[in-house]
């Protein structure tokens, strides 16, 4: 079997003894690449419907539900598999559900967070999201939604004159949807990861990990692909990402300008600790010339030649670096 070959069967899954790393990675890649094709399809599905503007209810809700049927699909399949083929007898006595759970707190940490910043998203966009709650497979998710909403502040900081909150909450909503897809490649790094190192401890085949791995990215990327061009050419994103994209600008620009303020007064300090430099080292040189020297003469011109030095290199540093 090579490494690119169809994953073997949940249901043919041999005997721990005798899995191999081939048909381990296999396994842990079938049941990703089909969990993330379904979710996928069902997200192209629902969201080619739209004409890019407008953006209903129903169709921001459903969001919820395929990325929490994606989870708990690659979560009960990923756990079911860990407990039937590791070799480690920790594994095999831990029951499937706590299993499920610990690979969805160590692979999907990004995504939990992502999805709860988009249901409270969707709370402040005026959605009702408690007609989810009887759609949902997780209590996680189920949690989420019977939440208050912890983001208003950012909405609200979000608010422009033109713009409604709803509104802005939606725009931002569909961002958290472009995070989601674009967090993909480290949850699928993180899943083979997790998956090798409770099947085979320390000693994993990293090479092999990283074929399937790239097996995996190359079965999804065309629905991956067109998924988060979709959301890229939705008129909200468009807007808040321009948004974005000028704050940034303008805080740059204002670093800059700060930054070249700094740097005019580090010259202008530069300038007048030399010119400092120069009037205490010019009586030195008269002082000398009187040919006067008593205790009193010597200890000005000491005082007056170690000011002249501080100032002097306290120019240069300052010139330096403006």
């Amino acid at each position: 079997m090579s490494d690119s070959a169809a994953a073997v069967p949940e249901k043919s899954v041999p005997p721990a003894e005798k899995m191999t790393p081939q048909m381990a990675f296999g396994s842990m890649s079938g049941i990703i690449t089909s969990e993330c094709e379904k979710f996928l399809q069902a997200f192209l599905s629902s969201a080619r419907t739209l004409d890019g503007k407008t953006f209903p209810d129903d169709f921001m809700l459903r969001f919820v539900q395929y990325a929490d049927s994606f989870t708990v699909g690659c979560c009960d399949r990923f756990s079911a598999f860990l407990r039937e083929a590791s070799i480690t007898a920790e594994i095999r006595g831990t029951s499937e559900g706590v299993l499920s759970r610990l690979v969805r707190n160590r692979c999907f940490e990004a995504t939990d967070v992502l999805l709860a910043d988009y249901v409270d998203l969707l709370k402040q966009g005026g959605i009702n999201v408690g007609q989810l709650v009887p759609q949902l497979s997780d209590s996680r998710v189920r949690d989420l939604v019977s939440q208050s909403s912890q983001v208003s502040a950012a909405v609200n900081g979000e608010g422009r004159k033109n713009l409604s909150v709803p509104q802005v909450a939606r725009g931002l909503a569909l961002l958290k949807i472009l995070d989601f897809f674009t967090a993909f490649n480290s949850l699928i790094h993180e899943f083979l990861d997790y998956g090798g190192s409770k099947l085979f401890g320390g000693d994993v085949d990293f090479m092999m990990q990283e074929r399937f791995l790239s097996t995996i990215r190359d079965s999804i990327h065309e629905k991956l692909t067109n998924a988060i061009a979709i959301v890229e050419g939705f008129e909200l994103v468009k807007q808040r990402k321009w948004e974005h994209q000028r704050a940034a600008e303008s805080a740059t620009i204002k670093a800059v300008t700060m930054m070249a303020s700094q740097a005019q007064v580090k010259r202008k300090s530069g300038i007048s600790s030399l010119v400092i430099a120069v009037v205490c080292g010019a009586p030195i040189w008269f002082l000398f010339n009187l040919g006067i020297m008593n205790r009193y003469v010597i200890g000005l011109i000491a005082a007056l030649s170690l000011a002249a030095v501080f100032f002097l290199f306290r120019g240069i540093i300052h010139l330096t670096k403006g």
